[in-house]
């Protein structure tokens, strides 16, 4: 199965020999450390200067890459597709890139010319693109990985094969490195030695990785496959990592959602005025959790970060955090060992002074800071710090006054902004912990409100910023929100701020001119998001730009 659907795949290359150039197979190495393929991979690689709708037809390279790949990375680029590079047009909305990329026609520009002679420069500076590259280099680029084999594969699409082989020839020469290489079904196969070449090209004649099972129905599961895409089967790493100190420090939880994952997509894509990175896991079978309240807050609301089961997490990870934090501190916090010239010129009582000195003079061990902390706040840890990230925590600012912060005078002042946090009950009730921060904030100069809710408590910095995030405020209903925020309801995991708003405010607020103009050049940003989401029987996330139209 390809990673798109084929319209009209061009007919298969004449000779699909196998031909080996300069391959020695005493390496051992993955060749994207190599120069040469790095060269190689810059002239295709420029699919962040790409776009998001890709007619071209033929088979994409997880179809001539063998299904055993763990790892697999794609980047499309179609310079004769009839559609409009959308994302050049939005890169042209950020001063200065346009010109510093040479984009002059978002539909005539050739990406691969772009970056080659932007690469090359220093690279291969004796090649030229019109003449080494263009004639037999195609559209599509791929690279496959399987870690515990210690294979590596790169599958680049070709228009002429007599033609890629002297350019791709060049390439290596340049880099002085060696390689190897096949042809199959309209691609060059490259890696660093012919015996990995033709290990991959029996494998993907048998099976290709498009045939993959747990392949097909990750990538079908991403939509989309935009500018690039990758693909990763997480539970075969684990299996393969086990063993590393990393993931020993992982909980049960975590290394368990791992390998429930089976694998996970991402892509990078543009929808019309956004870029998205987004990703996609394998079917998951528990997705039952607490949602985000994110989309309720009032729609003035110009920034906020929410985040779904903390509480739980520091009930669990507690302890080993105190002892990370205390193995942390005694290896930094240790009395320095002296040799004995340093205190050849002491005597005994002079050398007692200075070790009960330098004992003396430790830093507090984490556990002092705590109860410290505790005393001073009347917190308890970390019992309270559970009940206040609860099971959703949401931390909001809204847009009043905020071109007044430059003339606050003081905290006293922070009443007149609208910034609040808003807790979902875990295991405790939030209301017991917010009072505490009110009254010790209060005792210290800062006014905070706190206040129950139906299924929690805010803390905010006015009453009326409380009742404000307290109920449904619209802010998914936005157009500005929903085009950087594409779970609704089912987002677990948010960050939303609105670019364009923080801007107008930093203006209205007065800045010297050459502050403002930097604001005023920045506009072009509308609003950024990052939101993690359950939907279809799959975890999803997505980090999203939108650019202003």
């Amino acid at each position: 199965m390809s990673d798109s659907t084929p319209t009209s795949p061009p007919p298969p290359p004449e000779t699909p020999a196998v031909a080996e150039v300069d391959a020695k197979g005493g390496k051992k190495k993955i060749i994207a450390s190599g120069a040469g393929v790095a060269v190689l991979a810059a002239v295709v690689g420029g699919g962040a200067y790409a776009y998001n709708q890709l007619s071209g037809g033929g088979s994409q390279p997880a179809d001539v890459m063998p299904a055993t790949m763990q790892v697999y990375a794609r980047l499309d680029l179609d310079p004769g597709a009839s559609q409009k590079i959308e994302l050049f047009k939005l890169l042209n909305k950020v001063p200065e890139v346009g010109e510093t990329l040479g984009i002059e026609d978002a539909d005539k520009s050739d990406v691969r010319e772009l970056i080659f002679e932007q690469i090359s420069a220093n690279a291969c500076p004796d090649l030229d693109y019109k003449k080494d590259v263009e004639p037999w280099l195609g559209d599509r680029v791929g690279v496959g990985a399987n870690v515990d084999d210690e294979q590596f594969i790169i599958a680049v699409q070709v228009k002429d094969e007599k033609k890629s082989e002297v350019g791709i020839k060049s390439l290596f020469d340049c880099a002085d490195e060696d390689y190897g290489i096949a042809y199959y079904e309209g691609y060059a196969l490259l890696s660093d030695s012919q015996k990995s070449v033709d290990d991959a090209l029996d494998g993907a004649k048998k099976k290709p990785l498009s045939d993959n099972e747990e392949f097909s129905k990750t990538m079908d599961a991403l939509g989309e496959k935009g500018i690039a895409s990758a693909w990763v089967d997480a539970s075969s790493l684990v299996e393969t990592f086990k063993d590393l100190p990393e993931f020993g420090e992982l909980s049960e939880d975590q290394r368990k959602q791992i390998e429930q994952a089976g694998s996970a997509a991402m892509a990078l894509r543009v929808d019309g005025s956004a870029i998205e990175l987004a990703g996609v896991s394998g079917e998951v079978k528990e997705l039952d959790g607490p949602t985000s309240p994110i989309a309720k807050l009032p729609k003035d609301t110009i920034g906020a970060v929410s985040v779904s089961g903390l509480g739980d997490a520091v009930d669990e990870q507690w302890d080993m955090f105190v002892d990370q934090l205390d193995s942390t501190f005694s290896s930094f916090g240790a009395s320095p060992t002296m040799d004995d010239d340093f205190y050849e010129d002491m005597t005994d009582e002079e050398r007692a002074m200075f070790e009960d000195i330098m004992s003396d003079s430790q830093a507090p061990s984490p556990t002092d800071f705590i109860t410290g902390f505790e005393e001073e706040t009347g917190l308890k840890l970390p019992d309270d710090l559970s009940a206040l990230l609860g099971q959703t925590f949401t931390l909001s600012i809204g847009g009043a006054n905020l071109e007044k912060i430059p003339t606050l005078a003081g905290p006293e002042d922070i009443e007149s902004l609208d910034i609040a946090i808003r807790t979902t009950d875990g295991k405790s009730s939030a209301i017991d912990v917010m009072t505490k921060l009110a009254d010790y904030a209060s005792k210290n100069g800062i006014p905070l409100v706190a206040e129950e809710t139906d299924g929690g408590a805010v803390l905010a910095t006015s009453s009326k910023a409380a009742k404000n995030v307290a109920g449904n405020g619209g802010l998914g209903d936005t157009d500005t929100f929903k085009s950087v925020m594409p779970f609704g309801d089912n987002t677990t995991q948010a960050l939303f701020v609105d670019v364009n708003a923080i801007l107008d405010k930093l203006i209205k607020a007065d800045p010297p001119e050459e502050l403002r103009k930097e604001f005023e050049d920045a506009k072009f940003v509308d609003a950024v998001g990052f939101s993690a989401g359950n939907s279809d029987g799959h975890a999803r996330f997505s980090l999203r730009v939108n650019f202003t139209k």
